[in-house]
């Protein structure tokens, strides 16, 4: 769960209240929760072991079900956990247990000490070449494994579900959005109509509204991605969607004019392919995956000297001293922010939308536009706060 989402309630304090029948469950699967890493939209990330492997850290992601619309916990949860039980992959990060306890569900998966590529770039000022593409070949392994052999698309690809474990090994995170987007019996991509992601990560047709493809769409978020580790910045002006839109279809002439002197030319068109307006020229996953010059510049033949390299001198995004100077609310920016009457209104109509949903006056597809423009509020408003260092 990315530290960027909102804050839900009944999780916040650093430690958690556990009932005691769920209590002795984890006890039964030698759980033992700790301290609290992030908040997320519906729930909280928390540290935790197992108590007979006292040296094995896991983490702990609790989704309060309360604190979710009827709309999400019907239609994006399952997918969630679908991805979830089915993504074993060296590059995605592993879930070990599922337990669904008192309107929560705890899901016990890999610990990511070194915290997150974004984090490590705004850290940083920026990333190495080297670096980029090794981190970057990762995470695209693991992506080019949900395409190809789960037929699944992810549809919230950005540095903040890039995480790093404690050998510096990147992976992918994340699943809320996740949904299978293959048809097997008529061979046809299932185009998707839920506008869903993270603002800055957008493709045209996101920004368009219109029906798109959610593979070349995670195809051009991994080449946003790509993009703020060798370049320090986002490659559109996202605060601005009519302005982000003129400029991603001003193509190639504007994506080429964001490209500092240090970039290789190689990049620059590997780039370029993987932001082509275009979805039907867009690059897949697997043709990024067998990119040469990719291959080349992150070299897998010292592969291991050069993580224990790494090992040594990159920073532990999430030092425990820091975490509290790290952690940002977006909710609360939203609530103690954004005091627009424009964003109170946005607010004010996801939440009687929500009281309608739930009292079953309304359907969640009669109130979707909704969702979305709460969702885009939460974008403009938060989003700028949190990457006020990469623009």
């Amino acid at each position: 769960m990315s530290k960027r989402q909102g804050k839900s309630g009944g999780t916040s304090a650093s430690t958690i209240d556990i009932d005691p029948k769920t209590a002795a469950v984890f006890k039964r699967k030698n759980y033992h929760i700790l301290n609290r890493l992030g908040a997320g939209a519906f729930g909280t990330v928390y540290k935790a072991e197992r108590i007979n492997q006292p040296s094995e850290l896991t983490a702990v992601k609790v989704l309060e079900l309360t604190q979710m619309s009827a709309n999400y916990r019907a239609k994006f949860l399952p997918r969630e956990l679908q991805a979830l039980i089915e993504t074993k992959h060296e590059n995605i990060v592993d879930v070990f247990d599922i337990i669904r306890a008192n309107q929560r569900i705890y899901i016990f998966m890999e610990f990511m000490g070194g915290g997150d590529i974004a984090g490590y770039v705004r850290k940083n000022n920026g990333i190495s070449m080297k670096l980029a593409c090794i981190w970057f070949l990762q995470i695209t392994n693991g992506l080019q494994h949900l395409h190809e052999q789960l037929l699944m698309c992810h549809r919230d690809i950005k540095l903040d579900n890039m995480l790093l474990n404690d050998q510096n090994i990147a992976k992918l995170s994340d699943f809320g959005f996740a949904r299978q987007s293959f048809d097997s019996n008529t061979n046809r991509v299932l185009m998707s109509t839920t506008f869903c992601g993270t603002l800055p990560y957008y493709c045209p047709q996101l920004l368009q509204k219109v029906p798109y493809d959610p593979f070349k769409a995670d195809v051009w978020a991994m080449g946003v991605s790509f993009f703020i580790m060798l370049e320090n910045r986002f490659p559109f002006h996202f605060k601005d969607k009519p302005l982000m839109l003129q400029e991603m279809t001003d193509y190639p002439k504007f994506i080429r004019s964001r490209f500092s002197g240090n970039t290789p030319n190689e990049a620059r068109r590997l780039l370029e392919m993987m932001m082509n307006p275009n979805e039907k020229e867009r690059l897949s996953v697997g043709d990024v995956q067998h990119n040469r010059w990719l291959h080349r510049t992150g070299s897998t033949q010292s592969f291991r000297y050069q993580i224990s390299k790494m090992d040594k001198v990159i920073p532990k995004v999430h030092a425990e001293e820091e975490e509290e100077e790290e952690l940002v609310d977006p909710m609360t920016v939203l609530r103690e922010q954004c005091t627009t009457e424009h964003c109170q209104s946005l607010k004010d109509k996801y939440e009687a939308c929500n009281d309608r949903v739930n009292s079953r006056s309304a359907t969640t597809e009669s109130c979707f536009e909704e969702i979305v423009d709460f969702l885009h509020c939460v974008d403009h408003c938060v989003a700028p706060k949190l990457f006020s260092k990469l623009v």
